[in-house]
Formats: C-alpha cells, sequence, structure tokens
C-alpha cells in the first residue's frame, strides 16, 4: 500500500477581527492583525517541507462571505508555492458562493458534510474527489469534511 501524506488544518477566518486589543498600543494590533496570515503562510511551508501530497483545510478560510472574493485572490497566490510542487488543496466551503469562489483557486471543493476520497493513482500522483456523504467512493480512504459522524 502506497502512503499518502497530507497537512491538515481547520478554519482560518481569514476575515474575523482579533478581539480584546481596543485599549492595546497600534503596532501590537497590526501585528495581531496580520497573524493569522502569517500562520496561513507557516501551514504552507509546513506542507512543501513535509513533502506532503496535499493540503487539506477543512473549515471555513473566512467567517463570512464578505470578503471572499478577496480572500479567494490572497489563498490563490499564498497557494502558488504548493500547487507548483505538484502538492494539490482541498478546502472546505460552507455556501455556494464560497465554493464559487475557491473553486479556481483549489484542487477540490468539499462542502461540510461531504467525503473527500483519496487514491493514489498508477502514475504515483494523488486522486482527490469531493463526494456527497451519502456517496460510498471507491478509493483508499476518505476523510469527512465536518457535520456530525454519530
Amino acid at each position: 500500500m502506497a502512503t499518502v501524506r497530507f497537512v491538515h488544518s481547520d478554519f482560518l477566518r481569514l476575515d474575523t477581527p482579533i478581539g480584546g486589543l481596543a485599549d492595546s498600543p497600534d503596532w501590537l494590533r497590526r501585528l495581531a492583525s496580520g497573524s493569522v496570515r502569517q500562520a496561513v503562510r507557516n501551514l504552507i511551508q509546513t506542507t512543501i517541507s513535509q513533502r506532503a501530497d496535499f493540503l487539506l483545510v477543512a473549515g471555513s478560510v473566512a467567517q463570512s462571505d464578505t470578503d471572499i472574493e478577496a480572500i479567494a485572490r490572497w489563498l490563490a497566490e499564498q497557494f502558488a508555492p504548493l500547487q507548483r510542487r505538484g502538492i494539490k488543496v482541498v478546502v472546505a466551503a460552507e455556501t455556494h458562493i464560497a465554493a464559487e469562489a475557491l473553486g479556481p483557486v483549489c484542487d477540490v471543493v468539499v462542502r461540510p458534510g461531504g467525503i473527500l476520497g483519496v487514491q493514489r493513482a498508477p502514475d504515483g500522483g494523488i486522486r482527490l474527489q469531493s463526494h456527497a456523504a451519502t456517496t460510498a467512493p471507491d478509493t483508499s480512504f476518505t476523510v469527512a469534511i465536518g457535520g456530525d459522524r454519530g
């Protein structure tokens, strides 16, 4: 059996303001606001350094769809080094709007409650497919995205 390596993250929530800093100095507020985006850059560097087959972001990338287009453009820039190395990107999208915005940026978009099917391809690459939770994919293994598995 071939090994499949992936890095998993949960919610990124790139548009969520960091609370509790109203009385803090400006430099601290600026530092805190950039920390989430720096964490995403660190996640990408870890994915590369670990020679993962794919990156799985199993939670929302944004708190709401308000800034999803801008977030998707920023993520496209961040994900480019992964994709140049053949590392696939899988992201969960909670809404149709988020799925539309993230579709061109990611290799696979999975809806919460859906299933990610993972299979090593004959050429050594990786095959990833999004499935509804009611569909049993014919793959090596599956990853359930969100939802209650009771």
